[in-house]
């Protein structure tokens, strides 16, 4: 995926939160899975159930000794999602409409991709 593509999705995503908010709850994320880069919006208590199964994943495979083991670990950890509060991506103006915080997605973005 390109930095255009990755941007796009985020852009599009928070576009459709601030149009549908009241289908989230208040604390609703964006969700960056780093190593496919691609990106959804979760509400908060999907949010805490995806961080309680990646812990578990993480112990069941602390418990168990191997390279194919810690092979499966890694691969594990690569998978883990990283979030990021849709707020943070929303500008709000003085007569209370939303919008895209461009700065705040392209700071994101550099988090997954060298600028050249």
């Amino acid at each position: 995926m390109k930095r255009t593509e990755f941007t796009n999705s985020v852009i599009d995503l928070v576009n459709d939160y601030i149009s549908d908010f009241y289908e989230f709850d208040g604390n609703a994320q964006l969700r960056v899975n780093p190593a496919l880069l691609l990106v959804e919006i979760e509400n908060g208590y999907a949010f805490q159930e995806d961080i309680e199964y990646s812990d578990e994943a993480v112990e069941e495979a602390a418990a168990a000794h191997g390279d194919a083991d810690e092979s499966a670990t890694d691969f594990q950890a690569s998978q883990d999602f990283d979030y990021y509060p849709v707020k943070d991506f929303i500008d709000i103006s003085s007569d209370g409409k939303g919008s895209v915080n461009m700065t705040a997605v392209d700071k994101l973005a550099d988090k997954y991709f060298k600028k050249i």
